[in-house]
């Protein structure tokens, strides 16, 4: 059996390999032997691919725009169509509105894994009504979302069966790092992020305005942010310095660690992970990287923030963009009288991610889909 993932986008980069867009189907191939193939256009090296054997690319000429790319992944459908039993598709972009009834007319007998990928905000975008993206969903086998609330959202608006897939991991590598324990004691006083710093979606402003407002009652903590810096936020940064000149030793930005061994480091070092983002697409990858580190989680209210905290009983929420909520957790959790909680959680929110958020338990589940050829279990 061989699984195709065409890139919706034109190029997937290097990181998106150990990302929900590869893993979910790579996860085939380590359970069940499974062919994977990955379509796209190359824009950078791909140094991950050595910690997924057994991978294929399939590295098409680059398009200029969405249109020509489109374009060349029809012609690609109708030259391989016979060689993909299952097409795999992440999201739903307009690309595969054209690609998968066209994949199903050629193989009537392939099948569609569609995971949407889906926030409330983007949910209310897209034009379900219309007869591309009927044409899209009615030719899907299985479509999947990432968090109960999309799943919920979706039962009252849309007329299709969506199944539960919670975003997760993959154990790739089995040396005795990766398998070790969480030992509480190796962890510091630190909160810690990790993306794309500075983005509108990850609103990163927030932690960095919220730990200002009860810095000076958590003497001995630090901020670290990890990930590359979008240059327009480079200014906020020189700004909040000269406001918060005492903070310049206790806000550290490292920039992007592409070394994953480097990057499970700085989890474990963590006791608390905070995400700020206004939107993801379920529980985003980095979550599940702190989780499995024994992170105490902190969120916003996005979508996923329930499955995140396993319903408050590892992490806290509060709402979007509420600074003064933020800083409230903090100055709570941050406390020597909340220790016991933060050790005591630090073993039970990894017992949990392994339970919940493996990917090699829920593509058996998937795969129990494919297989009936139907969508009628409910995981929840």
């Amino acid at each position: 059996m061989t699984i195709y993932n065409i890139c919706p986008y034109i190029y997937y980069r290097n990181e998106q390999l150990l990302k929900d867009t590869c893993l979910v189907p790579y996860t085939f191939h380590k359970l069940y032997g499974y062919r994977v193939v990955l379509v796209t256009a190359k824009k950078e090296e791909y140094s991950y691919l050595e910690m997924l054997p057994g991978l294929e690319l399939d590295i098409q000429p680059a398009a200029v725009n969405m249109e020509e790319w489109t374009k060349q992944c029809c012609t690609y459908i109708e030259k391989n169509y016979q060689s993909i039993d299952i097409l795999f598709c992440f999201g739903s972009y307009s690309i595969y509105t054209e690609i998968v009834p066209l994949y199903k007319k050629l193989r009537k007998d392939g099948k569609v894994i569609l995971k949407l990928d889906a926030s409330p905000d983007w949910v209310d975008k897209i034009p379900v009504n219309r007869e591309d993206y009927k044409s899209l969903y009615e030719n899907c086998t299985v479509i999947t979302c990432e968090s109960k609330r999309i799943k919920r959202l979706l039962s009252r608006k849309w007329p299709y069966q969506i199944d539960y897939l919670t975003n997760g991991f993959l154990r790739l590598d089995d040396s005795c790092e990766e398998s070790r324990e969480i030992d509480y004691r190796e962890k510091e006083n630190i909160i810690l992020t990790v993306g794309r710093i500075g983005s509108y979606h990850k609103a990163n402003w927030v932690l960095l305005e919220a730990f200002a407002m009860c810095a000076d009652c958590l003497k001995e903590w630090k901020v670290k942010l990890v990930g590359s810096i979008e240059p327009e936020f480079e200014s906020y940064i020189k700004e909040y310095f000269v406001k918060f000149p005492d903070l310049r030793n206790r806000i550290i930005f490292t920039g992007k660690i592409a070394d994953k061994h480097l990057l499970d480091k700085e989890y474990r070092a963590a006791r608390i992970f905070a995400l700020t983002s206004v939107s993801e697409g379920g529980s985003p990858n980095v979550f599940v990287e702190a989780a499995k580190r024994g992170c105490y989680i902190v969120c916003s209210d996005i979508a996923a923030s329930e499955e995140m905290t396993n319903g408050g009983m590892c992490g806290k929420v509060f709402e979007i963009n509420d600074v003064a909520g933020l800083s409230n957790i903090l100055l709570e959790i941050c406390n020597t009288d909340f220790e016991i909680v933060l050790k005591n959680n630090s073993r039970e929110i990894v017992k949990y991610c392994e339970r919940f958020f493996n990917y090699e338990v829920s593509m058996k589940k998937i795969m129990h889909l494919l297989e009936s050829n139907e969508s009628e279990v409910n995981y929840e």
